[in-house]
């Protein structure tokens, strides 16, 4: 049984550091593909549930313009992180509807 326990501490110890290492060297690439995913799931939301004096293409321009703000540092935490609170508060009703689209999206526009 001691032998067992020395092993799975050994081995959850290999794991926190080889996971340390992966964070260390690939951390802005995993950050960048989480807002990328996320962004593009509210996007997705977002267009189902668009205003229609919104052009489909115009809430793409938006969403990629605050992503590239995120990633290259230009966008204020805070701002997005009130903006992301906001959303998921909408989303709290499980339904989108397109005045809080957008809201979203001016908010969005603003940042």
């Amino acid at each position: 049984m001691k032998k067992f326990l020395i092993i799975a501490a050994i081995v959850v110890v290999v794991v926190i550091i080889a996971l340390v290492i992966i964070f260390a060297t690939k951390g802005k690439q995993l950050m960048d593909l989480a807002i990328d995913k996320g962004f593009g799931t509210m996007e997705l939301m977002m267009l189902a549930k668009r205003p229609v004096s919104v052009s489909e293409d115009s809430i793409r321009t938006i969403i990629d313009e605050v992503k590239d703000k995120i990633i290259s540092g230009e966008a204020d935490p805070q701002t997005v992180r009130a903006i992301m609170m906001k959303f998921q508060g909408y989303l709290d009703d499980k339904q989108l509807d397109s005045l809080e689209v957008m809201s979203m999206l001016e908010e969005m526009n603003a940042l």
